[in-house]
């Protein structure tokens, strides 16, 4: 009777290891994607009207925005960066619900934590 059980909790602590890794894999890409066309219509296509815009280095912009802000060379390319983190971090989650590891759901949900907290105290 205890085998049955434990199997039935294991069953369903896989089940939402494998949910909560595909839904931070699903919100990761997607952000990654949108990061990504940043860096795209900023940095390489790099339309004038589009980027005058963005006012950059504006001290409003710098303000609310922070460091990234101080040119369109900068924003560009810390959006590159953020989009490669956020792909990496799909990839983990993607591998984590694979191999039904919650400590890979766990590393890639704290890697993007720290990624965050980071960025809203402006160190990275």
């Amino acid at each position: 009777m205890n085998k049955n059980r434990e199997k039935n909790m294991q069953g369903s602590r896989n089940k939402i290891v494998i949910v909560v890794a595909v839904l931070g894999a699903v919100v990761s890409a997607l952000v990654s994607v949108l990061v990504m066309s940043e860096f795209i219509i900023i940095g390489m296509i790099a339309d004038p009207n589009t980027v005058a815009g963005y006012y950059f280095g504006s001290e409003t912009m710098l303000f609310h925005g922070g460091w990234k802000y101080q040119s369109s060379s900068v924003y560009a390319w810390t959006a590159f960066v953020e989009g490669i983190f956020l792909w990496a971090v799909t990839t983990l989650l993607v591998w984590s619900a694979r191999k039904r590891s919650l400590k890979g759901v766990i590393t890639g949900y704290l890697m993007v934590l720290v990624w965050y907290a980071g960025i809203w105290w402006q160190v990275i």
